[in-house]
């Protein structure tokens, strides 16, 4: 069960996967849509746990159908901003955060330290293998000066992935801001 399908919903189905894309609104805290969603996932979906994998202001309802069937439900903490996770993180049986710091950020609620599992995000290290790519070819490839300093940052670039952050980490504080940003 997915909010909208989109690539993760196209491989749960590649899969095999039974996935049902709910759409707007299917989730707000109606009487009508708490029913909706407790024959939904008693009847149709029948899971063995159920996994948020964000923020959802629309949470409750799936919360409250997964209390009434006794059905366990697991929060994903990728965030350092949990505030939006307040709720979901009360509710939830358990909680995968992806740090350390993440993890204590959330404990600062009063989350229960039980809940918790610290999952660390994987980096494909055989892809982002150094040696697989010539330096200078790479700098010419990017238009880099090849006496400059790079940072590099493996992530999709989105603003919520703080690409700022790592620039002015790397930039010095008297330096000419010749740091390049090649997203």
């Amino acid at each position: 069960m997915v909010m909208f399908p989109g690539l993760f919903s196209d491989k749960l189905s590649e899969m095999g996967a039974n996935v049902i894309c709910l759409g707007n609104d299917c989730l707000s805290p109606t009487p009508a849509n708490l029913l909706i969603m407790i024959e939904m996932i008693r009847d149709k979906i029948r899971p063995d746990i159920i996994h948020f994998n964000g923020p959802d202001s629309d949470a409750p309802s799936v919360f409250l159908a997964a209390d009434l069937l006794s059905i366990p439900t697991i929060q994903h903490l990728r965030s350092y901003d949990i505030l939006k996770y307040v709720e979901q993180l009360r509710y939830s049986d358990r909680v995968i955060a992806v740090s350390e710091f993440v993890k204590r950020r959330a404990l600062a609620l009063e989350i229960p330290e039980l809940k918790f599992d610290v999952l660390l995000d994987e980096v494909d290290t055989e892809y982002f293998d150094p040696s697989r790519f010539e330096r200078i070819a790479e700098r010419i490839r990017f238009g880099l000066p090849l006496d400059s300093k790079v940072a590099v940052m493996v992530a999709r670039y989105e603003p919520y992935k703080r690409h700022d952050i790592i620039l002015n980490a790397a930039t010095p504080k008297n330096a000419d801001p010749a740091l390049q940003n090649t997203a």
